[in-house]
C-alpha cells in the first residue's frame, strides 16, 4: 500500500471518529472511560474542519391542509450556518490573499533573475572588451615594426 493510501485511511479513520463521537450510537454508555468529544483532544478541530453541521440540510416542512393562499417556505439560517459560512469567507479571504503575496514574491524574484541575467551580460561584454583591447595593443607590439629599425628587418 503507499502512503498516500495509507494517509487516506487514516484521515478517513479520523474522521469517523470525530463524527462518532460527535453524535454516538444510541444506548452506548460513557462511564467505562470511553472517548467521547470533550475527552478527545483533537475533536474541536476536526469538528471544525468537517464542518461542524451536516452537509445536506433537510427542507422545512409546512402543512399544506389550509390550502389557503400561495404559502412560500423559506428555510432559516442557523447561527452555525452564518459563522461556518463566514469562516469559509475568511479562510478563502486568507486563501486569497496568500496567493496574491506569492505571486508577488515570485515576480520579484524574476525581476531580481532578469537583473542579474543583465549585470552577467554586462560584465560578460566588458571582459570581451578588454580581451580584445589587450590583443590589440600586444598585436600593436609584436606586429610589424615600422620607422628605421622596420628598415633593417626588411
Amino acid at each position: 500500500m503507499t502512503a498516500a493510501m495509507e494517509d487516506c485511511e487514516r484521515g478517513m479513520s479520523v474522521r469517523k471518529a470525530a463524527r462518532t463521537l460527535k453524535s454516538p450510537p444510541t444506548g452506548v454508555s460513557t462511564e467505562g472511560g470511553e472517548t467521547t468529544a470533550a475527552s478527545w483532544q483533537w475533536f474541536a478541530m476536526m469538528d471544525e474542519a468537517i464542518g461542524g453541521m451536516p452537509s445536506i440540510t433537510p427542507p422545512v416542512l409546512v402543512a399544506s391542509a389550509s390550502g389557503e393562499g400561495d404559502a412560500v417556505v423559506v428555510s432559516p439560517q442557523s447561527r452555525r450556518q452564518e459563522r461556518a459560512g463566514s469562516c469559509r469567507k475568511r479562510r478563502n479571504s486568507d486563501l486569497l490573499e496568500f496567493l496574491q503575496r506569492q505571486a508577488e514574491l515570485e515576480e520579484e524574484r524574476e525581476k531580481e533573475a532578469l537583473a542579474r541575467e543583465r549585470q552577467r551580460e554586462v560584465e560578460a561584454l566588458e571582459r570581451e572588451e578588454r580581451r580584445e583591447a589587450r590583443e590589440r595593443e600586444e598585436e600593436g607590439i609584436s606586429g610589424p615594426i615600422s620607422g628605421p629599425l622596420g628598415k633593417l628587418f626588411k
